[in-house]
């Protein structure tokens, strides 16, 4: 790319290295992941490491099998599509595996993307959470039915959250007061609906509930593709917008 621009972005990033790898994240959404839910949910029926399966006639391409697309995957598909909900909201948020308990009261809403494999340690957290003020939203079929060996659990570990119990009709969507915090329950896979269809209902149900529990601190009417991110650097309020549309050569701030 030439030395005039090595130096200059060598020099960019040096100078600006702090604010891209010291400073302490600020949002306030946070998304478990669960690897539990993802062994026993999904299995090994597919890899879902990308969506796209086209190779072109590409040789070396890694697999040509739907199968092995995220659209495939009940677990992944609605992790991965809780997540672009929020990317292209521009609604900051961080990725949580296996928090304590101090880490998720940082939190004013979190998502449970279709988890249904959890341990009791897990789901007391969850509850100490909810009870303490926190704003849990779960989407899914089977939520928490399972412990984190995959065995059916005789009633939902956090029935209590949710306010219905194993064998009982499913609700749709069920809003449940629990101490000082709530749960709020989607039956149906919306952040998977989003992802693999783009369906904008999907979407801005679950936009509107985290807006409608938590703050949202930023603002902008930038492209769904432009990735926001904001942290603190001492007393520095830090906002990164990182372009995934690519450039012409001309841009503005």
């Amino acid at each position: 790319v030439g030395d005039a621009f090595r130096t200059r972005m060598f020099n960019w990033s040096k100078v600006n290295a702090p604010y891209l790898f010291e400073a302490d994240s600020t949002a306030i959404t946070g998304i478990l992941f669960s690897s539990p839910s993802r062994d026993y949910v999904d299995k090994f029926e597919g890899l879902g490491m990308f969506a796209t399966t086209d190779g072109g006639s590409d040789e070396l391409w890694w697999s040509e099998s739907t199968l092995d697309s995220v659209y495939e995957r009940d677990y992944l598909g609605e992790h991965r599509g809780v997540l672009k909900v929020l990317v292209n909201e521009h609604i900051p948020f961080n990725i949580l595996l296996v928090p304590s308990q101090a880490e998720l009261n940082q939190y004013e809403s979190v998502f449970m993307p279709n988890i249904q494999a959890i341990t009791d340690e897990e789901a007391q957290r969850l509850r100490l959470y909810v009870q303490q003020g926190g704003q849990l939203i779960v989407t899914g079929p089977n939520p928490t039915g399972m412990n984190e060996y995959g065995t059916t659990r005789s009633n939902y570990a956090l029935a209590d959250l949710l306010g219905f119990n194993r064998g009982q009709a499913l609700p749709s969507s069920k809003v449940q007061s629990y101490g000082a915090g709530k749960t709020h329950y989607f039956s149906a896979p919306l952040g998977k609906q989003y992802l693999a269809n783009n369906n904008i209902t999907a979407r801005t149900t679950l936009a509107n509930k985290v807006r409608s529990v938590s703050t949202v601190s930023v603002t902008t009417n930038a492209d769904d593709r432009v990735y926001v991110e904001t942290s603190q650097l001492n007393k520095q309020a830090v906002q990164q917008f990182t372009n995934f549309i690519g450039l012409n050569g001309n841009f503005s701030v």
